[in-house]
C-alpha cells in the first residue's frame, strides 16, 4: 500500500518536475528581459484558464453520489460558457492582446487558444477517474503531455524560436493532456440539453468561480504592479522568484486533488479531521526544515540552476517561499471545507485578499522596491490564512490559526529575526553552517508546539 501511494504521489508530482526542469532550460537560454515578456504572455494564458474554470471537477468529486446525467450537465454548461468567453475575448480584445503580447500573424495562436480556453471542461473525465480513486490513470496523462510539450518547446528553442518555444511548451502541455484523457477515461462526458441540476451546479460552483477569478487578479496584481512601476527586467526577476518559490502551490494543488476524494469518502467530520491533522503536522515539520534550507543555501542553488545573473532574485525568492509555505499548509483547509460542501470561503478569501494585497504592495514597493512586493505578499498571506482559520474553518471544526500554524509561524519568525538582525547577505560559508545548525536545533526543540510530532507519528487516521 505504501509503495502504491508513493508511486501515485510521484506520478502526480512528476509533471511539475518536468515543468521545473524545462523552466531551468529556458531561464538559462533566454535573457532576463525575454523571460519578462514571457511572464506577460503567461499572465494572459493563466487569466484564460482562470476565467474559463467553474470548478465542476470539484463538484463531481465532492458529491457523494453523482449521476452521469449530472456530469453531462456540468460538462455542457462549462463548455458553452468557455466558447462564449473565447468569442468575447476574440471580438473585443484581440487587437489589444496582439499589441500587448507583440503578436504578428497571430492566426495560429488564436486557433490554438480556442482549444486552450476549453481546457477545463474537456478534462473533466480526469475528475471522474479521481472520484473512482483511479489516480494513476488520472495523473499519468498530464505527466506524458508535459513531457511531450517540453520536448516540442525545447526543439523549437533550438530551431531559433526562443521565446515562442516557451509559449508553445506552456500551451501544448494542456492540450495534449485532453487528447490522452480521451483514450484512457472510464467515462467521457456528453453534451446534453437537460439542465435540471443547474441550481446544484450554481450553488456549489459560483463561489468557486468568483473566488477563482478574483484570486487570479490578486495573485497577478504583484506582476501588474511590478510591470507598471518598473520594467521587463524587474518582471523577469520577480517572475523567476515567484514561480520557483510557488512550486509549493503546485504541490498543494496536486495534493488537494489527491486528498479531496479521500476526504469526501469519509462519512464523518471526525474522520476527515483526523486525516487533516496528520497532513497538517507533517507539512508543518517539512515546511520548517525546507524554510531553513532555503534561507541559508538559496544563493548556491540559484547559481547552480540559473547562473549568477539571477542572484538578485534570491532575497525575493526567500520571502515568497515563506508565503508559499503558508499558502500550502493553510490553504489545504479549504480542501477540507470543500469536502463538506462549503465553498463560499473561496469567494470570501479572494475578496479579502484583493483589499489587503493592493495597498500593502503599493506601500511596500515604494519603500523597498522588489523586496517590498515580496514582503507585501508574505504579510497579506499570513493575514489571509489567519482569516480562513478564525472564521469558516473554526466555525465547522472548532480550532483556528494557532492550533494549525503556530509551529511553522514560530520557526519562520525566528528565521526572519536571525537573517534581518545579522544581515544574511553578509554570511560566509561558516556563518551559513552555524546558523543552519542553530535553526535546525530550534525547529527540533519547538516540535511540541501544535503537537505536530504527535499528530504525524502517534495518531492513526
Amino acid at each position: 500500500m505504501f509503495l502504491r501511494q508513493g508511486f501515485i504521489g510521484f506520478i502526480a508530482a512528476s509533471p511539475y518536475l518536468v515543468t521545473f526542469l524545462t523552466q531551468i532550460f529556458f531561464v538559462n537560454k533566454l535573457s532576463v528581459a525575454e523571460i519578462g515578456i514571457f511572464a506577460s504572455i503567461n499572465i494572459f494564458l493563466t487569466f484564460v484558464l482562470a476565467l474559463s474554470n467553474w470548478n465542476g471537477d470539484k463538484l463531481i468529486i465532492s458529491k457523494k453520489e453523482i449521476k452521469k446525467e449530472q456530469i453531462d450537465q456540468i460538462f455542457t454548461i462549462e463548455l458553452i460558457y468557455c466558447i462564449f468567453t473565447y468569442v468575447l475575448i476574440f471580438l473585443f480584445l484581440k487587437d489589444y492582446i496582439d499589441d500587448l503580447l507583440t503578436l504578428e500573424n497571430s492566426h495560429l495562436f488564436w486557433f490554438i487558444l480556442v482549444l486552450f480556453t476549453c481546457y477545463n471542461p474537456l478534462n473533466r473525465s480526469r475528475s471522474i477517474l479521481e472520484k473512482e480513486l483511479k489516480f494513476v490513470k488520472a495523473y499519468m496523462p498530464f505527466f506524458i503531455s508535459n513531457l511531450l510539450g517540453s520536448i516540442i518547446g525545447i526543439t523549437l528553442a533550438y530551431q531559433g524560436y526562443g521565446l515562442w518555444g516557451m509559449v508553445v511548451w506552456k500551451m501544448s502541455a494542456y492540450l495534449l493532456e485532453v487528447i490522452i484523457l480521451f483514450f484512457v477515461s472510464s467515462y467521457i462526458p456528453k453534451l446534453t440539453i437537460n439542465f435540471i441540476y443547474f441550481k446544484d451546479f450554481l450553488d456549489y460552483c459560483l463561489p468557486l468561480f468568483v473566488g477563482g477569478t478574483l484570486s487570479f487578479l490578486v495573485v497577478n496584481l504583484d506582476y501588474i504592479i511590478v510591470t507598471s512601476l518598473m520594467g521587463e527586467k524587474e518582471l523577469g526577476i520577480y517572475w523567476l522568484a515567484f514561480s520557483f518559490s510557488h512550486l509549493l502551490i503546485v504541490a498543494r494543488d496536486v495534493f488537494a486533488r489527491y486528498i479531496l476524494p479521500i476526504l469526501s469518502d469519509q462519512n464523518s467530520k471526525e474522520g476527515k479531521l483526523i486525516i487533516f491533522n496528520k497532513i497538517n503536522g507533517a507539512l508543518q515539520i517539512l515546511g520548517a526544515f525546507l524554510a531553513i534550507f532555503v534561507t541559508f543555501w538559496s544563493d548556491y542553488l540559484f547559481t547552480l540552476l540559473f547562473s549568477e545573473k539571477w542572484l538578485e532574485a534570491v532575497p525575493i525568492f526567500i520571502l515568497l517561499f515563506y508565503a508559499a509555505l503558508f499558502k500550502l499548509i493553510g490553504g489545504l483547509s479549504t480542501t477540507l471545507l470543500f469536502s463538506v460542501m462549503r465553498t463560499k470561503i473561496a469567494m470570501n478569501i479572494s475578496l479579502l485578499n484583493l483589499f489587503l494585497l493592493v495597498p500593502i504592495i503599493i506601500i511596500f514597493i515604494q519603500i523597498w522596491g522588489l523586496l517590498g512586493v515580496a514582503s507585501g505578499v508574505l504579510v497579506s498571506t499570513i493575514l489571509l490564512t489567519m482569516f480562513i482559520f478564525e472564521t469558516e474553518f473554526k466555525r465547522h471544526f472548532r480550532k483556528g490559526f494557532l492550533s494549525y500554524l503556530s509551529y511553522i509561524t514560530l520557526n519562520i519568525l525566528f528565521l526572519l529575526f536571525l537573517t534581518t538582525f545579522f544581515e544574511r547577505e553578509a554570511f560566509e560559508l561558516n556563518d551559513k553552517i552555524f546558523y543552519t545548525f542553530i535553526c535546525l536545533l530550534f525547529a527540533t526543540i519547538t516540535l511540541p508546539v501544535n503537537k505536530v510530532y504527535k499528530r504525524v507519528f502517534l495518531l492513526r487516521p
